[in-house]
């Protein structure tokens, strides 16, 4: 994995999260757990989770919560995508969002769990679920849809160079 690149993706990544996304996207848009399920997809698995893990660290380093809780929850579940996306077919998109929604819901169910319980948070059952639900199922959407597009790319280059019969 080009270690360079994670950086400044990552860097990229969580000053739109914190500085711009805010402003414009509702709260159940996580980029930080988007890129760390896209990671999780792509990068070999060793890679992957300490990915999944830095980016949750730095989730947590801009927090208000407990150091770690991110990290944790962000390096269980790219952890849970690597020995889950072997055994799925990756080519197909909504399965790539499937076993990425399966890893990210009790990721996201752990924070929000923890917020509520350890952390006094006012909220309620209802919301920790809807949240959870909504923040994991968009996360994985868009990983699932992200990592498709190089093919995408590939395939329409190849037919646009082909001969017309």
């Amino acid at each position: 994995m080009r270690w360079g690149l994670f950086i400044l993706a990552l860097l990229v990544v969580y000053i739109a999260q914190t500085a711009a996304l805010p402003l414009f996207a509702p709260s159940w848009v996580d980029m930080l757990l988007i890129l760390a399920l896209v990671y999780g997809l792509t990068a070999a698995p060793t890679e992957a989770r300490l990915a999944g893990w830095i980016i949750g660290f730095a989730q947590d380093v801009g927090s208000l919560g407990p150091l770690g809780l991110h990290a944790l929850a962000l390096g269980l579940a790219t952890c849970g995508l690597t020995y889950l996306r072997e055994a799925v077919n990756r080519e197909l998109w909504w399965v790539r969002g499937l076993a990425a929604f399966v890893v990210a819901w009790p990721a996201q169910l752990l924070v929000l769990l923890h917020m509520r319980f350890l952390q006094n948070a006012p909220l309620s059952t209802l919301r920790i679920l809807f949240d959870s639900f909504a923040t994991a199922a968009t996360a994985a959407l868009i990983a699932g849809l992200l990592v498709g597009l190089p093919s995408v790319w590939r395939r329409r280059r190849r037919h646009a160079l082909s001969p017309r019969w």
